[in-house]
């Protein structure tokens, strides 16, 4: 009968602590709380708008890169249009009818996917992704800091 009793568990003591022990497990609590409260939260929410700064970057930087591309390619297009014997004999003779893709921008409520590229100065554009970088790099070292 003795070894049962040693292998049930035993019944909790129901001795008071001490009170200096139970005076410092508060003082322990409330700064724990108190650090979680203002240091964590805070740092939690310093977190929060640096990573949604980084997402929100992260979704302009494609669509500038594909603005970028479209105004150099329809600049380089341009370019050449302009440059070609064929174009100045047209203006020349005052044949020129166009082609309706010069026109298919300046519509009331254009749709067009491509319709603003051209608009912008290339430098202009670059000067957006190169900023746009910079601010992700300094994002990027913001959150390692934090």
């Amino acid at each position: 009968s003795s070894s049962s009793s040693s292998s049930s568990p035993q019944q909790p003591t129901t001795t008071t602590p001490n009170p200096k022990v139970k005076k410092r497990y508060y003082q322990l609590l409330r700064s724990f709380n108190d650090k979680v409260k203002h240091t964590w939260m805070d740092i939690d929410e310093q977190l929060l708008s640096v990573l949604q700064n980084i997402v929100s970057i992260r979704g302009r930087v494609p669509l500038e890169w594909k603005v970028l591309s479209q105004a150099t390619h329809y600049h380089q297009a341009t370019v050449v249009e302009d440059d070609s014997p064929e174009q100045e004999e047209e203006f020349d003779n005052n044949d020129y009818n166009g082609n309706e893709d010069d026109w298919k921008s300046y519509g009331h409520q254009e749709t067009s996917s491509q319709s603003f590229s051209h608009h912008l100065r290339i430098d202009d554009i670059q000067l957006a992704l190169s900023h746009d970088l910079e601010q992700h790099e300094k994002m990027l070292i913001g959150l390692r800091s934090l």
